[in-house]
């Protein structure tokens, strides 16, 4: 009992990473799903290279991103708490404060998708290496907008969990509230492309964090209800 409450209350930093190591185990010793999903990212790339228009503009480059971005996100976020509100549900509980749990998940969700912002970005540098960017630019926009779509991902998993795997839900409460992270991160992107620096992007940024907050806020006011049903 002293354990539990030592992870529970004294020590949230350690039943974080507890849960970070988990998941990572896991998706490790699966690897077929990370496989999937990176061979899928390399498809959609060759699709795009091999029959689009080989001198697309800026703006249908920075499009087509984005859409493989959105879209490869749906297969992060199916499965997420599938084992934790699952089989493990009470094992879990036991170990790890709820909302510690939420943050690990973030964390986790977090992680995965800067990996496909980075191979997105790398494969499409590839295959259009006359667009020109600044990397490091576009890599601190990615994690603003990382931020909010992680929040949105793990709540809308944890959701997911509760009804079954309906996935049609998942895709129901995710669309309409990434639209305009999505949309600015678009919008942004834009002006990174055209040589402005991100610094410059003052009411942009603003906008996109305020979506990162309002997303975050929401995501914890409706987890603490729902943990408890």
């Amino acid at each position: 009992m002293t354990g539990n409450l030592y992870l529970n209350y004294l020590s949230p930093m350690k039943s974080i990473l507890i849960s970070l190591q988990k998941d990572f185990k896991n998706e490790w010793r699966n690897f077929y799903q990370v496989g999937g999903l990176l061979c899928f990212l390399m498809g959609i790339c060759y699709l795009i290279y091999f029959f689009g228009d080989k001198n697309q503009s800026i703006s249908e480059w920075n499009l087509k991103y984005w859409l493989c971005y959105l879209y490869l996100s749906f297969f992060i976020g199916s499965r997420i708490f599938e084992d934790d509100m699952g089989r493990f549900r009470y094992f879990i509980h036991q170990l790890l404060h709820p909302l510690n749990l939420l943050i690990s998940k973030i964390v986790f969700v977090f992680t995965l998708l800067m990996l496909i912002n980075i191979l997105l970005l790398i494969f499409f540098s590839i295959f259009n290496p006359e667009i020109q960017l600044n990397w490091l630019q576009w890599v601190l926009m990615c994690v603003m907008v990382n931020i909010g779509m992680s929040a949105l991902i793990c709540f809308s998993s944890l959701i997911n969990s509760h009804i079954k795997n309906s996935t049609l839900l998942l895709t129901i409460i995710i669309l309409p509230i990434s639209f305009p992270l999505i949309g600015m991160a678009y919008s942004s992107s834009i002006s990174l492309l055209e040589g402005i620096s991100l610094f410059s992007l003052g009411s942009k940024i603003r906008i996109v964090l305020a979506i990162d907050l309002m997303i975050v806020s929401f995501s914890l006011l409706l987890y603490s209800h729902l943990i408890r049903t």
